[in-house]
């Protein structure tokens, strides 16, 4: 996990990516746009972040940027376990998730829908 800086009353970003190249290009993108950007290379790792900010151990992210095709845990069921944490928490104003793919054909959009990406 890698925390970068940004300005004070900077937005906060979860990019969940698992390519460092694509990773670098986001990161040094949202840090230009003055973002604290935290990285990590998987789905697990991401729910657990997500996790930790529900419980107040970090802050809330204003946006989630989600690999869809990740080793281990995906970005499909990663964003289904964010999705349960925030139901099971009650939390009202649920994470806003992106997906970051290449594959953006109608049944791709349909499925990352149906995993509750925004």
């Amino acid at each position: 996990t890698q925390a970068r800086a940004g300005r004070p009353g900077a937005k906060r970003v979860l990019l969940a990516e698992d390519n460092e190249i694509n990773a670098l290009l986001a990161l040094k993108l949202l840090e230009k746009l003055g973002a604290i950007v935290d990285w990590v290379k998987d789905g697990n790792e991401a729910v657990a972040l997500a996790e930790a900010s529900f419980a107040g151990v970090r802050p809330d992210y204003d946006i989630v940027l989600m690999d869809i095709r990740m080793p281990g845990l995906d970005g499909h069921e990663a964003t289904r376990r964010i999705r349960r944490l925030e139901a099971a928490l009650g939390r009202r104003e649920p994470y806003r998730i992106v997906a970051l793919t290449a594959n953006a054909a109608k049944e791709d959009e349909e499925a990352a829908r149906e995993a509750g990406l925004d």
